[in-house]
This record gives C-alpha cells, sequence and structure tokens, in this order.
C-alpha cells in the first residue's frame, strides 16, 4: 500500500510539477531545429508617396526601420519616430503600415527594459520634440522618473545571469533575442557568453533575419547556472 502511495506520488509530481520544470532551470542544456521564418517588412512602403513629399530620411525610412527592429536600435528607432512623426504632425496623415507611435513604444520598451540612460535619454527628447506628432510631455515624464531612479539606484549585475549560446548551422549568423529584444548574434559556427541577461523567466528566441528561426522557448534562468541552448538547421 505504501508502496502505491509513492507511485502514485512520483506520477502527480512528474505530471503537475515536472512539467513546470520546462520553464525552470531543471534543463540545464536545451537543443533547437530551425523553422521557416519570414520577417515582416516595411521596406516595401512607399513612405514619399504616402505623404506625398519628399523629405530627407523619408526616402529610405522603411529599410531604416526594419533595421531598428531587427536589431532592437533605441536610436534608429527615435530617429524614424521623428521623421514619421514629423511628416503625420505637418500634413496630418498616418501611414497605414506603421506609426510613429507604434515605434516610440517599442522604443519606450527597450530603453525601460535595458536601462540605459542614453536610450531613455533618446524616448525622452523625441517625446519633448514639438514639432512632431508623438510630442508627449507626460510620457516624457515617465521616461525621466525611470532615468531618475536609475541615477539613485544603478542597475546592478548581482541579478544577471549567464546563457551560453552554440550555433551549430555552419553557414547562418543567428540573432538572440531575450523576452523579443535583441542580446547579441552567434556566428555560424561559433558560441557566445552572455553574462548581461536578468534571471528569472525569460523567452528566448532567434532568426537569421532572413529565412530560419529559433524557439521561442521559456526558461528560468539562475545566477549560478549556466544555461546552454545548442542551435541547428
Amino acid at each position: 500500500m505504501q508502496k502505491n502511495a509513492i507511485a502514485i506520488l512520483t506520477v502527480i509530481f512528474y505530471v503537475f510539477i515536472g512539467a513546470g520544470l520546462s520553464y525552470s532551470e531543471a534543463a540545464r542544456t536545451i537543443t533547437d531545429r530551425s523553422d521557416p521564418y519570414s520577417p515582416k517588412s516595411y521596406a516595401n512602403i512607399d513612405f514619399v508617396k504616402k505623404f506625398n513629399q519628399a523629405i530627407p530620411g523619408l526616402e529610405n525610412l522603411g529599410e531604416k526601420i526594419d533595421q531598428a527592429l531587427l536589431y532592437s536600435d533605441v536610436k534608429m528607432l527615435t530617429e524614424s519616430a521623428a521623421v514619421l512623426g514629423y511628416c503625420e504632425k505637418q500634413w496630418e496623415v498616418k501611414s497605414s503600415g506603421i506609426t510613429a507611435d507604434k515605434l516610440m513604444d517599442i522604443a519606450g520598451q527597450i530603453a525601460d527594459y535595458r536601462k540605459s540612460p542614453d536610450e531613455l535619454k533618446a524616448v525622452i527628447n523625441t517625446y519633448n520634440e514639438r514639432s512632431i506628432s508623438v510630442y508627449n510631455p507626460e510620457k516624457a515624464k515617465k521616461y525621466e522618473t525611470i532615468l531618475q531612479n536609475l541615477k539613485t539606484h544603478p542597475a546592478g549585475q548581482n541579478q544577471c545571469g549567464t546563457l551560453f549560446v552554440r550555433n551549430n548551422t555552419g553557414k547562418n549568423n543567428i540573432l538572440i533575442y531575450v523576452n523579443k529584444i535583441y542580446f547579441g548574434t552567434v556566428r555560424a559556427g561559433r558560441s557566445v557568453k552572455f553574462s548581461n541577461i536578468p534571471t528569472g523567466k525569460i523567452d528566448l528566441s532567434a532568426n537569421d533575419g532572413k529565412h530560419r528561426k529559433w524557439g521561442p522557448r521559456k526558461v528560468y534562468l539562475s545566477r549560478n547556472i549556466i544555461f546552454r541552448w545548442e542551435l541547428y538547421l
């Protein structure tokens, strides 16, 4: 009878508790193969035609937005939002493909997550620019508060974990994302150790920027464990 009870408890553990460990540090190493990937692109949007204007920065704006999103580049996002926001305000027209507001939302989320003073300042300055549609002093104050708190309580590295990524594809450079934010690139056949990843539950994903993707993978990153992610085609 006692053996049966132990067996039942063992089954319960693996079904209910063990299942949750897929989102934990139980698996120190995970292996993934790629899936087809078709990234959304704004390069095919003719912004000059949309606004019927040929101002500096508008002609290649779609390509710049694609690059900014691919590499989570806050400076490029705010610059693109400023160009788009200027057109939106001057001619009272918004593109159906992407808006300055959306770009600023993404830039703000990335800057807040990274706690980067320079990125936060770029967001603040853009929201304080009166000549563009995204002018919003209230939102600027929100990020000013985050920046001020960062100056008072600098973000430490004691709560950061380590992620070790091995690119086993042989030919594809792979871009690594944590919680949908770009963290770095692992060249074909190489390995990279990322030591500045916040601990806790994270969402891992990767792509080659063109055709293949890996993840998303939900894992738990601990300070005391080097988490390894092996990527294959």
